[in-house]
């Protein structure tokens, strides 16, 4: 709790540290969701932006359209609420993953007060959310059990991510070698799928 306080706070004052208004490609973003809102997602026509973005900002501002400073604020709100939801969940599968308690609370301190995350979710660009969406699809592919659960979960995250940037495409192989850890462990009569270390022993016959 502590940990979530401190890193609102620090959000809050690298917020009102940055430029208050939107400029340049925040910009871009904001007419962008502007369309969206008014006139619907079949109508948005960009020969650079993927939609993802723009629909998150006016899903968060409930398909309004508010000023830019308000939407600005309330990406951000959303965008830190996102972020330490994903710290906190990499951070459960740390300890679950090295089977200890001791990497909860340090796991999710580091990432929750990682003041370069922070900055990212104070601006409204599609940063924030893309290398968070890119983290849960590697973080629910370390977890055991619940094989089809994970990768569903892992794969939507992947789909969404490329939905911001479609240059988060090449996550999609990292996804598919995890898969075929995934496979390839059973095979060799080995109890875990999740270990590059175990397909070493794996491949190697020790």
């Amino acid at each position: 709790m502590a940990v979530s306080a401190a890193a609102a706070l620090l959000t809050w004052l690298l917020f009102r540290a940055g430029y208050p208004g939107v400029i340049y490609d925040s910009f871009h973003y904001w007419t962008l969701s502007r369309i969206v809102s008014t006139e619907g997602l079949a109508n948005l026509f960009s020969r650079v932006r993927m939609y993802g973005y723009p629909l998150f900002i006016a899903a968060v501002t409930f398909f309004s359209d508010p000023p830019p400073e308000t939407v600005r604020a309330v990406a951000a709100a959303a965008q830190l609420a996102i972020y330490l939801a994903a710290a906190f969940y990499a951070a459960k599968v740390a300890e679950r993953v090295f089977r200890t308690t001791r990497f909860l609370g340090g796991t999710y301190a580091v990432l929750a007060l990682n003041p370069i995350a922070l900055i990212r979710a104070t601006e409204l660009l599609s940063d924030s959310l893309s290398a968070v969406l890119v983290g849960l699809s590697l973080f629910s592919s370390l977890e055991e059990g619940r094989t089809g659960r994970r990768a569903f979960l892992a794969w939507l995250a992947a789909g969404a991510s490329i939905a911001l940037r479609p240059a988060n495409v090449a996550i999609l192989p990292a996804l598919g070698f995890v898969a075929f850890v995934a496979v390839a462990a059973p095979i060799c009569g080995k109890k875990s799928a999740n270990s590059l270390a175990l397909l070493l022993r794996c491949v190697v016959g020790k």
